[in-house]
């Protein structure tokens, strides 16, 4: 693992102007206004890496659009980087939409790609169910408003919405598609809470009408190009079940861990940006490099056998995020099997109805194969690969972990 690194996030700032009912994030940390402190050691800390030639920079928070300034200041380090050796930055955010305008300009200016942006959006609803601000002039309606904002910018194509999949906002995901496709956006996607408790039977009920809903209207649509969505749920799953030949283990593996660092507001270093919000499993600090017995437990831990019956597994698409089980059960592969029954109802309903849509060899290669497909080298290769990591003997800035846990877990734990 760590032979060549194609993707790096780096924390720039603590603070959010939101305080989302199921974020995973510590309140006391979101409150904070410290932001990253080693802006004069960066650029040579990202030159002693094994850089890909292309690499994807998202740099995060806290929420970032709120601290632009900060952004600006990784950007023209990376510009720099890209002047003295061949590499190329692809800069990446995920926002709650609370500054759209100021990243939006930046997309303008060229500094950002439209599709490397993610908005976090929890529907029609948002505010009312799961999004409490800390400003007063945040409301339904100013969330809302971000939809026609991305049409009306032109970006309708291309700046993806994620919809977070809970009790309080599954009966709004099916209208909130609608509003999405009634103002011009094409681009949609839900996420999963991992750690949340899914087994409510009115829930299940609820997410099973909503997914058949959403599948219905995707079928309907897609004959019309003009009026065809990307579904990004379904444009994964299609890769995964009817593109890739990779085994079960390669597909449900984490694709960006062994390949990606992330680099914390204080510079230690994390497997991903996941590990550090509940600081555990630190790798490594910007002040000295990577710590071998770090980076050693790391990789044993990645590739252990999960501990649930994945040899009889259809969910191909199965996704428990390693950190959150790292976190809760102590093993990466020590898995909550929290999702499995949803994604069996989200499988079996994509296979039911996938069947009803015609796909070209040519909506292969330019709809549904979206760079999701999973090969099995991602999985051989690391296992095979030569750590490439500036390593180091010191150990002034090591933690012990300190497994975190989000002031929402009980919330979440008791849908």
């Amino acid at each position: 693992m760590f032979d060549s690194i194609n993707r790096i996030s780096i924390k720039v700032t603590d603070f959010c102007n939101l305080d989302c009912v199921y974020c995973h994030q510590q309140k006391v940390t979101k409150d904070s206004s410290k932001t990253f402190s080693h802006y004069d050691k960066l650029e040579d800390f990202i030159k002693s890496l094994p850089l890909a030639d292309e690499v994807d920079v998202l740099v995060t928070g806290g929420e970032i659009s709120v601290k632009l300034d900060e952004f600006r200041k990784i950007e023209r380090i990376l510009r720099r980087i890209s002047q003295s050796i061949d590499v190329k930055f692809i800069m990446s955010v995920v926002t709650n939409g609370t500054n759209l305008p100021g990243l939006v300009d930046f997309v303008k200016r060229g500094i950002m790609r439209p599709d490397s942006i993610t908005v976090s959006w929890d529907g029609v609803y948002s505010y009312t169910h799961s999004r409490k601000g800390k400003l007063q002039n945040l409301s339904d309606k100013f969330f809302n408003d971000n939809i026609r904002y991305i049409v009306d910018q032109g970006y309708a194509n291309e700046i993806n919405i994620a919809f977070a999949v809970t009790p309080d906002t599954i009966n709004d995901m099916m209208p909130s598609l609608d509003y999405c496709l009634g103002v011009g956006l094409r681009n949609f996607s839900f996420y999963y809470i991992h750690e949340a408790d899914y087994t409510n039977p009115k829930f299940i009920a609820d997410y099973t009408n909503a997914l058949q809903s959403m599948a219905n209207r995707f079928v309907q649509t897609y004959p019309d190009l003009k009026e065809r969505f990307r579904y990004y749920n379904w444009q994964n799953m299609y890769c995964r079940y009817m593109l890739s030949e990779a085994s079960f283990l390669a597909k449900t593996s984490c694709v960006k861990l062994g390949n990606s660092i992330h680099i914390d507001i204080d510079g230690s270093i994390y497997p991903c940006t996941f590990f550090s919000d509940h600081r555990s499993m630190q790798i490594g600090h910007i002040l000295e490099g990577f710590y071998k017995d770090r980076i050693h437990r790391f990789e044993t831990e990645y590739f252990s056998k999960p501990d649930c019956d994945y040899q009889s597994c259809k969910n191909e698409h199965c996704f428990e995020c390693p950190a959150s089980d790292y976190i809760l059960n102590k093993g990466m592969n020590n898995k909550q099997k929290n999702l499995c029954h949803l994604l069996s109802i989200e499988r079996e309903i994509f296979m039911e109805n996938i069947k009803k849509v015609t796909i070209s060899e040519y909506d292969i290669r330019t709809f549904w194969n979206v760079g999701t497909s999973v090969v099995e080298s991602h999985y051989t290769d690391k296992m095979n690969a030569k750590c490439h990591l500036p390593l180091t003997d010191s150990r002034e800035y090591t933690e012990d972990d300190k497994m975190l846990v989000s002031n929402n877990i009980e919330r979440i734990q008791s849908w």
